[in-house]
């Protein structure tokens, strides 16, 4: 997401910095249908071969970073101007966005000091703010449980009732699909609601959405 964000022009940053939780929930529902279709098939090792096929995306991802240029902010920092004006040019319509962008990064650079490890161990209130913030955004994500909730859906599933582990592993291809679909629709929303909004429901909608899973629980 950083390397988006540093590499696209604002009007098209929000979008596209969710472009990256788009194509994870991509692989999200990939990874669930081969272990759908896998695990159809009755054969003794199957496991080994769900596990093998991640090494797909990862063959792709060593292929393609090679390729991908370097940020043009890194340029500029580095003193290649013109080669930070070459990757910016790629990512706008015309010269003069591209120049715009330009002097956006150059802008900011002077205007920046440089960070140092006393900026974080001794922040000011700002920056102490700031690092809260995104803090308290990470560890809400991870202490909600929805990891724990992705990684054993079919066991969740067979506990709350579902015994039969093709139904499991159906409901688990399922569950991909819904979170893809909400992670399209929020990306269109984020330039034009905005950020906070979209997370502040996000919240209330996980909230929402635990309620009602121990509520099965308890009534089951």
């Amino acid at each position: 997401p950083v390397y988006i964000a540093e590499v696209v022009p604002v009007r098209m940053r929000g979008f596209l910095v969710s472009l990256s939780e788009i194509f994870i929930c991509i692989g999200i529902l990939l990874g669930f249908l081969s272990g759908w279709a896998i695990g159809s098939l009755s054969m003794p090792h199957a496991w080994r071969i769900m596990i093998g096929l991640g090494l797909l995306p990862v063959a792709v991802v060593l292929v393609a970073m090679p390729l991908l240029p370097e940020s043009p902010r890194w340029l500029v920092m580095m003193g290649r101007r013109e080669e930070a004006l070459a990757v910016i040019s790629r990512s706008c319509f015309d010269d003069t966005a591209a120049n715009a962008f330009m002097d956006d990064i150059e802008q900011s650079l002077q205007s920046c000091e440089k960070a140092t490890w006393r900026d974080i161990l001794c922040p000011t209130r700002t920056v102490r703010s700031i690092m809260l913030a995104g803090f308290g955004v990470a560890l809400m994500q991870q202490l909600t449980g929805i990891e724990a909730t992705m990684y054993y859906t079919p066991a969740v599933l067979r506990d709350a009732g579902f015994r039969s582990e093709s139904d499991q592993l159906a409901l688990t291809v399922a569950l991909g699909v819904v979170k893809l679909l909400t992670s399209l629709f929020a990306g269109t929303l984020i330039d034009r609601v905005g950020r906070r909004p979209l997370l502040i429901g996000g919240a209330l909608s996980i909230a929402a959405s635990f309620v009602v899973l121990a509520t099965g629980f308890a009534t089951n």
